[in-house]
């Protein structure tokens, strides 16, 4: 929770896309959808919020700052 990433592919209106993070040193990639199931373009900086069933859950990290 927390972790930022950045999106690989398209998430699509309510649909799942992709993303990309590193932890540890470690590379991970998981199929995402957004928080409020919203269009998100590949290769934005997203907050990952969860993960459920192997999905990431995201909010795009300019949303997030601007609640800083």
């Amino acid at each position: 929770q927390g972790t930022l990433a950045r999106t690989t592919r398209e998430i699509s209106v309510d649909g799942t896309g992709e993303l990309q993070y590193t932890l540890d040193g470690v590379s991970y990639t998981l199929p995402a959808r957004t928080l409020d199931g919203q269009l998100l373009s590949s290769d934005v900086e997203v907050v990952l919020d969860r993960v459920e069933d192997g999905v990431a859950f995201v909010e795009p990290w300019a949303r997030v700052e601007q609640r800083l």
